[in-house]
Protein backbone atom coordinates (compact mmCIF):
# COMPACT_ATOMS: atom_id res chain seq x y z
CA UNK A 1 0.00 0.00 0.00
CA UNK A 2 1.36 3.30 -0.82
CA UNK A 3 0.70 4.64 2.68
CA UNK A 4 2.48 1.99 4.20
CA UNK A 5 5.82 2.91 2.16
CA UNK A 6 5.69 6.44 2.09
CA UNK A 7 5.26 6.79 6.11
CA UNK A 8 7.68 3.50 6.01
CA UNK A 9 5.34 1.48 7.66
CA UNK A 10 3.71 3.85 10.49
CA UNK A 11 0.27 4.11 8.85
CA UNK A 12 -0.20 0.41 7.10
CA UNK A 13 -3.26 0.60 7.07
CA UNK A 14 -4.57 3.60 5.45
CA UNK A 15 -6.21 3.40 2.09
CA UNK A 16 -4.60 5.09 -1.20
CA UNK A 17 -7.83 7.28 -1.48
CA UNK A 18 -7.61 8.69 1.69
CA UNK A 19 -3.54 9.02 2.18
CA UNK A 20 -3.56 10.73 -1.45
CA UNK A 21 -6.34 13.46 0.15
CA UNK A 22 -3.93 13.93 3.10
CA UNK A 23 -1.21 14.78 0.63
CA UNK A 24 -3.24 17.16 -1.33
CA UNK A 25 -4.61 19.17 2.10
CA UNK A 26 -0.26 19.30 2.79
CA UNK A 27 -0.11 20.62 -0.73
CA UNK A 28 -2.37 23.65 -0.20
CA UNK A 29 -1.88 24.14 3.82
CA UNK A 30 1.96 25.01 2.62
CA UNK A 31 0.62 27.70 0.58
CA UNK A 32 -0.67 29.67 3.94
CA UNK A 33 2.68 28.56 6.18
CA UNK A 34 5.18 31.38 4.71
CA UNK A 35 3.59 34.28 5.75
CA UNK A 36 6.58 37.17 6.62
CA UNK A 37 7.13 38.26 10.32
CA UNK A 38 5.50 41.86 10.20
CA UNK A 39 5.82 44.64 12.97
CA UNK A 40 2.22 43.65 13.63
CA UNK A 41 3.91 40.30 15.37
CA UNK A 42 6.77 41.60 18.04
CA UNK A 43 8.52 39.47 20.96
CA UNK A 44 5.55 39.01 22.85
CA UNK A 45 3.08 38.12 20.51
CA UNK A 46 5.18 35.69 18.03
CA UNK A 47 3.16 32.62 19.46
CA UNK A 48 0.55 34.75 17.50
CA UNK A 49 2.73 35.19 14.17
CA UNK A 50 2.66 30.72 14.80
CA UNK A 51 -1.44 29.99 15.33
CA UNK A 52 -2.32 32.85 12.48
CA UNK A 53 0.16 31.27 10.00
CA UNK A 54 1.66 28.26 10.78
CA UNK A 55 -1.76 25.85 10.35
CA UNK A 56 -0.84 21.99 10.70
CA UNK A 57 0.22 19.87 7.57
CA UNK A 58 -0.98 16.82 8.82
CA UNK A 59 -3.53 15.07 11.21
CA UNK A 60 -3.49 11.64 12.28
CA UNK A 61 -6.49 9.49 13.06
CA UNK A 62 -6.01 9.24 16.59
CA UNK A 63 -3.44 11.64 18.16
CA UNK A 64 -2.99 12.30 21.24
CA UNK A 65 -2.09 15.19 23.65
CA UNK A 66 0.80 13.58 26.39
CA UNK A 67 1.98 15.70 29.15
CA UNK A 68 1.26 17.34 32.53
CA UNK A 69 -2.01 19.87 32.04
CA UNK A 70 -0.15 22.16 34.83
CA UNK A 71 3.16 22.77 32.84
CA UNK A 72 4.67 23.57 29.34
CA UNK A 73 5.59 19.70 28.67
CA UNK A 74 2.57 18.87 26.33
CA UNK A 75 2.82 17.41 22.99
CA UNK A 76 1.36 15.98 20.44
CA UNK A 77 1.59 12.14 19.23
CA UNK A 78 0.54 10.74 16.23
CA UNK A 79 -1.88 7.67 16.52
CA UNK A 80 0.29 6.81 19.81
CA UNK A 81 -1.07 3.45 19.85
CA UNK A 82 0.96 2.06 16.85
CA UNK A 83 4.26 3.00 18.56
CA UNK A 84 4.63 -0.25 20.59
CA UNK A 85 2.31 -2.33 17.72
CA UNK A 86 4.99 -1.89 14.77
CA UNK A 87 7.55 -1.93 18.05
CA UNK A 88 7.09 -6.25 17.74
CA UNK A 89 7.36 -6.60 14.12
CA UNK A 90 10.17 -3.82 13.70
CA UNK A 91 12.85 -5.01 12.96
CA UNK A 92 16.68 -3.39 12.64
CA UNK A 93 19.02 -3.10 9.83
CA UNK A 94 20.45 -6.49 10.73
CA UNK A 95 17.66 -8.24 11.34
CA UNK A 96 17.26 -7.50 14.93
CA UNK A 97 14.10 -6.89 17.21
CA UNK A 98 13.73 -3.46 17.09
CA UNK A 99 11.86 -2.01 20.33
CA UNK A 100 10.09 1.19 20.75
CA UNK A 101 13.18 4.00 21.61
CA UNK A 102 12.38 7.41 22.64
CA UNK A 103 14.62 10.33 22.81
CA UNK A 104 13.96 13.48 24.34
CA UNK A 105 16.22 16.19 24.47
CA UNK A 106 16.70 19.35 26.59
CA UNK A 107 13.83 18.35 29.24
CA UNK A 108 15.09 21.29 31.80
CA UNK A 109 13.86 18.85 34.58
CA UNK A 110 10.29 18.57 33.23
CA UNK A 111 9.52 15.21 32.88
CA UNK A 112 5.43 15.15 32.58
CA UNK A 113 5.70 13.89 28.65
CA UNK A 114 7.92 11.35 29.48
CA UNK A 115 6.14 10.23 32.79
CA UNK A 116 2.60 10.06 31.02
CA UNK A 117 4.56 7.88 28.02
CA UNK A 118 4.21 4.89 30.62
CA UNK A 119 1.82 3.74 29.04
CA UNK A 120 3.31 2.13 26.01
CA UNK A 121 4.78 -0.39 27.99
CA UNK A 122 0.84 -0.88 28.53
CA UNK A 123 0.25 -2.54 25.46
CA UNK A 124 2.95 -5.20 25.89
CA UNK A 125 5.48 -2.85 24.30
CA UNK A 126 9.11 -2.40 25.41
CA UNK A 127 10.07 1.06 25.36
CA UNK A 128 12.85 2.33 26.08
CA UNK A 129 13.13 5.82 26.99
CA UNK A 130 16.23 7.70 27.28
CA UNK A 131 16.08 11.95 28.31
CA UNK A 132 18.82 14.27 27.28
CA UNK A 133 19.18 16.95 30.09
CA UNK A 134 22.25 19.88 29.38
CA UNK A 135 22.35 20.15 33.54
CA UNK A 136 24.12 17.99 36.17
CA UNK A 137 22.35 15.57 38.42
CA UNK A 138 22.80 17.74 41.56
CA UNK A 139 20.74 20.26 40.03
CA UNK A 140 17.93 18.20 39.24
CA UNK A 141 15.31 17.68 41.98
CA UNK A 142 12.68 14.76 41.67
CA UNK A 143 9.69 15.41 43.43
CA UNK A 144 8.55 11.29 42.38
CA UNK A 145 11.87 9.86 41.32
CA UNK A 146 10.14 5.89 41.55
CA UNK A 147 7.61 7.16 38.70
CA UNK A 148 10.55 7.78 36.83
CA UNK A 149 12.55 4.56 37.21
CA UNK A 150 11.54 3.31 34.21
CA UNK A 151 13.30 6.05 32.06
CA UNK A 152 16.87 6.32 31.47
CA UNK A 153 18.82 9.85 32.21
CA UNK A 154 21.69 11.19 30.69
CA UNK A 155 22.71 14.62 32.42
CA UNK A 156 25.53 17.34 31.15
CA UNK A 157 24.21 16.47 27.47
CA UNK A 158 22.69 18.80 24.83
CA UNK A 159 22.11 17.96 21.30
CA UNK A 160 23.87 20.40 18.55
CA UNK A 161 24.02 20.32 14.89
CA UNK A 162 26.75 19.04 13.10
CA UNK A 163 27.98 21.77 11.89
CA UNK A 164 27.74 23.50 15.48
CA UNK A 165 31.67 23.64 16.91
CA UNK A 166 31.66 20.70 19.66
CA UNK A 167 31.46 21.70 23.23
CA UNK A 168 32.11 19.85 26.73
CA UNK A 169 28.45 17.36 27.08
CA UNK A 170 27.41 18.35 23.20
CA UNK A 171 26.32 15.79 20.87
CA UNK A 172 25.40 15.20 17.23
CA UNK A 173 22.07 13.02 17.21
CA UNK A 174 24.93 11.04 15.37
CA UNK A 175 26.97 10.62 18.32
CA UNK A 176 24.11 10.04 20.45
CA UNK A 177 23.28 7.16 18.57
CA UNK A 178 26.61 5.48 18.57
CA UNK A 179 27.41 6.85 21.75
CA UNK A 180 24.57 4.47 23.29
CA UNK A 181 24.65 1.51 20.73
CA UNK A 182 21.69 2.53 18.90
CA UNK A 183 22.90 2.15 15.93
CA UNK A 184 20.03 0.73 13.37
CA UNK A 185 17.66 1.34 15.44
CA UNK A 186 14.31 3.45 14.82
CA UNK A 187 13.95 6.52 17.27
Amino acid sequence: ALAKRESYGFFYDVDREDWEMAKTIIQHRQADNHAKLSSHYNQRNYPLYYQDNWEPDFSCFFEERFGDNQDDAQFWVCDPHRIPLLSKVRKTSQGEPDPCLIYSIATVGNHGFERSLEFLNEFEGNCQIHVFDARSQDQIHFDDHDKLSHINFHYNWTIRGSHEESSKGSHTLDEIVKNLGHQGRTI
